[in-house]
């Protein structure tokens, strides 16, 4: 929509990047095995870790690659490097996902970043995020999820999805000094759940934090709820940036 560089773009854009993280942090809180003091080394040591290595390729192996002369080379170590920090994440926290997002973040820091990225999501989009969602469908249990019991549950989830997201960013955005109108564009922003709360839900299931009985209820509601979110955010925006331009003109006036 043209606004990622305003003011409350830029935050917003910013609080995603944190929100995604710390969904993961706490994911790996929540399936890690072990004292708190143990995982809280750990991950301490996983962030050592990746500081050093990304250190390492952004100043150090990324400019090297002759990205025009091998692009298949570029993806060939993009991929290993990636491996290579989903293992350090999966040795240290149990959590390769982590080590990749890291990776990510690190990747897009270079000036060689975005012709990298791009190779990358020609592979993401051919081959992984298909896959994916195959698997995802596969564990899917239809006629469980016709259940009143699942409708409800899914209903709440949406519920506390929606206005979750929008009460939480919506306040912060308060607290850090944005307008009611802004702070509303951010909140409503914030709505959007994608692949990573189904990469939630099944790392959980994989580990057992969900019951066996119960994975097809927390799958179903989190496919819902990334097609539910995605299709109201859109509107749900024009209207809340409309309004907050209308309220931006009207002090200038």
């Amino acid at each position: 929509m043209g606004k990622l560089n305003t003011d409350y773009g830029i935050a917003s854009l910013t609080a995603s990047i944190l929100d995604d993280f710390m969904g993961i942090a706490l994911l790996v809180l929540g399936v890690a095995r072990g004292s708190p003091l143990t995982l809280a080394a750990n991950f301490a040591i996983f962030v050592l870790v990746c500081i050093l290595l990304s250190w390492a390729v952004a100043k150090k192996l990324v400019p090297r690659i002759p990205m025009p002369e091998s692009p298949m080379g570029v993806l060939a170590i993009t991929a290993g490097l990636m491996l290579l920090f989903s293992a350090v994440a999966q040795y240290t926290i149990s959590a390769a996902i982590e080590g990749a997002y890291l990776f990510g973040l690190f990747l897009g820091s270079t000036a060689e970043g975005k012709g990298i990225s791009e190779s990358v999501k020609v592979m993401g989009e051919g081959l992984l995020i298909p896959s994916f969602f195959v698997m995802v469908g596969g564990r899917l249990e239809l006629g469980a999820l016709a259940s009143g019991e699942a409708l409800l549950f899914t209903l709440m989830v949406l519920a506390m999805a929606v206005l979750g997201k929008v009460a939480g960013r919506g306040l912060g955005a308060l607290i850090a000094g944005f307008d009611p109108a802004k702070s509303l564009v951010m909140g409503v922003g914030s709505i959007p759940r994608l692949e990573i709360a189904m990469v939630i839900v099944i790392t959980a299931a994989s580990v057992g934090s969900i019951s066996p009985a119960h994975q097809h209820l927390f799958l179903g509601a989190a496919v819902a709820m990334v097609l539910v979110t995605n299709l109201v955010t859109p509107p749900l925006l024009k209207w809340s940036i409309r309004r907050a331009e209308e309220k931006i003109r009207r002090g200038k006036g």
